[in-house]
């Protein structure tokens, strides 16, 4: 603390002996009305983003005069040399320098999903198995009873105890029935039809690097509203050439001409056409005094007084 206060009074004694200098107050007056005369220039170089540009401006009171170029995405440069003054107005003169590459258009792929397979389960058979179903009854077991007593009277009439009987009587022998196996259809098994695969057609070719053709113009005139323009333009290859014309609100016409190509650039020619008409301002309205009115008023009349003794 104590350094802090040896340092802070050390400054003042040096301020009170002069030697350091007194910041004082002062006004000076400004001429907002004097030509602008300036001169700036700036410069971007970066190639990690592939931003270049450069501008240079002069003013010397009402004339200007400057220069910018910009380094185009298809690696050319464009410059602009530019003038601008009460007499002549705008104009700039574009250069472009430099050869342009266009990267090769990737082909387009397409991408087809494959049909989706069909799972289908194998169909199932049934079998059954034959069986034989007997069926008795008491008749049957009265009949086996027969069989039996006669068989044993045979026996008896081949050992010599009985004669042969002459007649016999007929037995029917037992009924056996079978059941016939059941029969069970196959079940129908489903059809299905294949998927349809769609075609496409290949797309035609197509040259990006074909010299650029065309022509066009248009024009509007109305009478309504004012507005009347015209513009025509022709292109060939990298040769571009046009005009277009725009009437002012002042009553002249307008006419450019420019060209562009990639040796000389953009270049323009303004042509002005006509007589300026300005509107005449409109007179101030006259102020009107109405005169004043006078009212003379009635003269008042009292009746006679009259006095008696």
């Amino acid at each position: 603390m104590f350094t802090k206060i040896a340092f802070f009074s050390a400054l003042v004694a040096v301020g009170y002996a002069g030697f350091l200098p007194v910041v004082g107050k002062y006004s000076e007056s400004q001429d907002y009305y004097a030509p602008a005369h300036y001169e700036f220039n700036y410069g971007v170089q970066d190639p990690h983003t592939g931003d270049h540009k450069i501008q240079h401006e002069v003013r010397e009171g009402d004339v200007v005069k400057g220069s910018y170029s910009v380094a185009e995405p298809d690696g050319t440069l464009r410059t602009v040399h530019y003038t601008a003054d009460d007499h002549n107005g705008f104009n700039a003169v574009v250069e472009k320098s430099g050869e342009p590459v266009y990267p090769a258009p990737a082909p387009a792929k397409l991408a087809y999903a494959a049909p989706a397979k069909l799972a289908y389960s194998a169909p199932a058979y049934y079998h059954s198995r034959p069986f034989l179903q007997y069926t008795y009854s008491s008749q049957t077991n009265k009949m086996f009873s027969k069989v039996l007593a006669i068989a044993a009277f045979v026996a008896v009439a081949h050992a010599g105890y009985y004669e042969p009987a002459s007649s016999y009587a007929s037995v029917s022998a037992p009924v056996v029935a079978h059941a016939a196996p059941a029969v069970y259809a196959a079940p129908a098994v489903a059809k299905y039809a294949a998927p349809l695969v769609a075609k496409y057609a290949a797309p035609a070719a197509q040259d990006y690097y074909a010299p650029a053709h065309y022509e066009f113009n248009y024009g509007v005139q109305d009478p309504h509203t004012g507005d009347h323009k015209s513009q025509h333009e022709v292109r060939e290859g990298d040769v571009v050439k046009g005009s277009y014309s725009v009437a002012e609100p002042d009553g002249t016409l307008r006419t450019v001409h420019y060209t562009a190509d990639p040796h000389n650039g953009f270049n323009a020619v303004v042509e002005k056409s006509g007589e300026p008409v300005h509107p005449a301002p409109a007179p101030a309205a006259k102020l009107v005094v109405a005169a004043p009115k006078y009212v003379a008023a009635a003269p008042a009349h009292s009746s006679p007084y009259y006095y008696h003794h």
